[in-house]
C-alpha cells in the first residue's frame, strides 16, 4: 500500500474523509450519452448542480463548521458557483476568493498569494487548480465539482496530500460532496 507507507514516512498526509450529500441530478438522454461516451460531466449539468441553493447551503454551512484558521480549497462546478460560494463566505465573516479562467492573471497571481500567506482562508475555484497549484498548507480540501475522470479527481485530490516531510501538514480533511446521477454512480471520479 504506497499511500500508507508514504503517509507514515510522513511525505503524504493523513487524509480524513467525510462525504456531504449533494442533489439528485436528472439527466437528459443526450446527457447520459455525453457521459457514456465522452466521460464528461456536460456544461449544462455543471450549471444545474452549481445553480442549487440547497446544494450550496450545505457546502456553505459545512465550510463554516471548519476552524477559521483552516486554509481551505473548495472545487466548484461553474465559476458562477465559485464567486457565490466566495461572496456567501465573506458574508458569512470567513475571508474568502475565487479564481477561475475568467480571473486576469495578475489578480489570480494575487489571490493565490493572499492564500498562502493566509490572509484568504478559503479559495474557492472552478477548472483552474487541479495541476500545478501548489499550497502545501491547505487544510481541508472540498471535491464540490462531480467528475466521471479518475484521473482529474485525483489531481483535485492532490492539492492537499503534501505531508510534514514534503513541506505540508499532518493531516487532510477532504470533503467530497457527492451527487446522485443514477444509474451513472458508476462512472464517478
Amino acid at each position: 500500500d504506497p499511500y500508507r507507507q508514504l503517509a507514515e514516512r510522513k511525505v503524504l498526509a493523513r487524509v480524513q474523509r467525510e462525504v456531504l450529500q449533494g442533489v439528485e441530478v436528472a439527466l437528459s438522454d443526450a446527457e447520459i450519452n455525453d457521459a457514456r461516451t465522452l466521460h464528461r460531466v456536460s456544461d449544462t449539468v455543471m450549471t444545474r448542480i452549481g445553480r442549487d441553493q440547497a446544494r450550496m447551503a450545505a457546502l456553505v454551512e459545512h465550510i463554516c463548521s471548519l476552524d477559521e484558521d483552516w486554509p481551505i480549497l473548495v472545487f466548484t462546478p461553474t465559476v458562477l458557483s465559485a464567486q457565490v460560494l466566495a461572496a456567501t463566505l465573506r458574508y458569512r465573516g470567513r475571508d474568502s476568493a475565487a479564481v477561475s479562467g475568467e480571473t486576469g492573471r495578475q489578480r489570480r497571481r494575487e489571490i493565490i498569494s493572499e492564500f498562502k500567506d493566509g490572509k484568504i482562508q478559503v479559495l474557492t475555484n472552478c477548472d483552474l487548480l487541479t495541476q500545478g497549484f501548489d499550497a502545501p498548507g491547505g487544510r481541508a480540501l472540498y471535491i464540490a465539482r462531480p467528475t466521471f475522470s479518475p484521473g482529474a479527481y485525483i489531481q483535485m485530490v492532490g492539492r492537499g496530500l503534501r505531508g510534514p516531510a514534503n513541506g505540508g501538514k499532518e493531516e487532510c480533511l477532504i470533503v467530497d460532496l457527492v451527487d446522485n446521477f443514477g444509474e451513472l454512480n458508476d462512472l464517478l471520479g
